[in-house]
């Protein structure tokens, strides 16, 4: 009878949340790279992609467009994480 209980609590807590934070979509792009940060190979592979990613955008910024516009006919997931790593790069 518990779980009958908290089955129609968790099914309106979505309806009440996203009035104020839609669940999970409203998370910044960050917080998932953060958990892939957390091994020191992962940091510094993500340092070294975000300062390609950097250059790309500053030196080649058609090359960069492409990059996104390439990502938009793949697998989500791909899609996903170029959003993520393009997230990461200033705006020049």
């Amino acid at each position: 009878m518990s779980d009958s209980s908290t089955c129609p609590s968790t099914s309106t807590a979505p309806h009440d949340s996203n009035s104020t934070l839609p669940p999970k979509l409203s998370a910044p792009p960050t917080s998932k790279v953060r958990d892939l940060k957390r091994s020191p190979v992962s940091k510094q592979a993500a340092r070294r992609l975000k300062k390609r990613l950097a250059n790309l955008q500053e030196h080649r910024p058609e090359r960069f467009a492409d990059l996104q516009h390439w990502a938009e006919g793949q697998d989500p997931t791909i899609q996903r994480l170029v959003k993520i790593l393009t997230s990461m790069v200033p705006p020049s």
